[in-house]
């Protein structure tokens, strides 16, 4: 079997011969395999944690914000607030196109005479396509519902003349 991925191609042969009635005999496999899962698994805890981390940011930011109503200090927190949003959507799309390539890898894996075992195979309706991946979807609305509280916030404590140079 060969496995792709971004460096270049990692070539699995049988480590003992091949018999057929033999029902797995080739350990480096399921090594690479449980590589990817554990690769997969440390991404998805990642991406959550991230997050988490996020939410808790902008909550910080927030309550700063509703605490101290200076048009100057709330413009720059709404400014920091919408740049830590911005870094926090590209994070977002970033980690899930890896977590999805990683899964993808691993759904190639196949072992000779037990083609049906790989449990990365399971099809759930509407996952591992990102565009119909209601949690990724449900994530990018959260960040979404940040990024228009920012940008509306900088509008409502500047006013007309931050959006001057939009207009031309």
């Amino acid at each position: 079997m060969i496995v792709s991925n971004r460096v270049g191609q990692i070539k699995i042969a049988p480590t003992g011969p091949a018999i057929a009635t033999a029902r797995h005999n080739d350990t480096a496999l399921t090594q690479m395999y449980s590589c990817y899962i554990q690769l997969i698994n440390s991404e998805r805890q990642a991406i959550w944690q991230r997050f988490a981390a996020m939410i808790m940011a902008n909550s910080f930011l927030i309550g700063f914000l509703s605490k101290d109503n200076t048009t100057g200090i709330a413009i720059a927190v709404a400014g920091c607030g919408l740049a830590v949003s911005i870094s926090w959507l590209l994070m977002t799309i970033r980690a899930w196109t890896h977590f999805y390539r990683l899964y993808q890898a691993a759904q190639a894996f196949s072992w000779g005479a037990l083609p049906g075992i790989n449990p990365a195979r399971i099809d759930l309706p509407g996952s591992y396509t990102w565009w119909r991946d209601i949690v990724f979807l449900s994530a990018l609305a959260t960040i979404s519902v940040f990024l228009i509280l920012y940008v509306g916030l900088m509008y409502h404590f500047a006013g007309p003349p931050l959006m001057s140079w939009w207009e031309g």
